[in-house]
């Protein structure tokens, strides 16, 4: 029964975690990858991945507090910080080995990119941090996590493809537009 547990959190971690790199606004993207992060945190504890669970609850916090902070033009560098610190004390207090690094990393990485009010560059990141991600989610039997970062880095290249043709048309048009006047 706990393996099904463990694996529905995983399912609808994935679909929350793809989701949300579609989604047009900062704060939703961030409040979206607070639900994903909430549910593989729930999963790693189930599956005695304490940094990982560690990491992705206050990751939670984190986006929630990006999502406010971005909205309201409000600067993020303290928080950013402050969200950096405490994740590089989770990783020395829930020491797993060097996959600790990995995904400690990535959280600085993403923390760097979550407070930027920019999502073009929140997905650039974001593809480098579910790549060590993925990484750890095989390490820890996380399979549904790892299928979540497959998605995901396929998700960002669909999400970052699609950007760059309306970025691509709108200058069309406005070439033909000067073109034309």
């Amino acid at each position: 029964m706990l393996n099904v547990i463990i694996r529905i959190l995983g399912i609808v971690g994935i679909i929350t975690g793809v989701l949300a790199y579609q989604l047009k606004t900062h704060k939703k993207i961030m409040v979206m990858r607070s639900v994903s992060e909430s549910l593989f945190g729930i999963q790693y504890i189930l599956l005695a991945a304490y940094t990982g669970a560690g990491l992705n609850f206050i990751g939670v916090v984190r986006n929630l507090v990006f999502g406010y902070q971005v909205e309201k033009k409000k600067s993020t560098v303290l928080s950013r910080i402050l969200f950096c610190i405490a994740f590089a004390v989770v990783v020395i207090f829930s020491w797993e080995g060097p996959k600790s690094i990995l995904i400690g990393t990535a959280k600085l990485i993403s923390t760097i990119a979550f407070g930027c009010r920019n999502t073009v560059l929140i997905r650039i990141f974001a593809f480098t941090t579910s790549t060590m991600w993925l990484i750890y989610n095989l390490t820890v039997a996380s399979y549904e996590g790892a299928l979540c970062e497959a998605f995901t880095i396929i998700s960002l290249i669909v999400a970052l493809v699609r950007i760059a043709v309306k970025k691509s048309r709108e200058k069309k048009e406005n070439s033909a537009s000067d073109t034309n006047a």
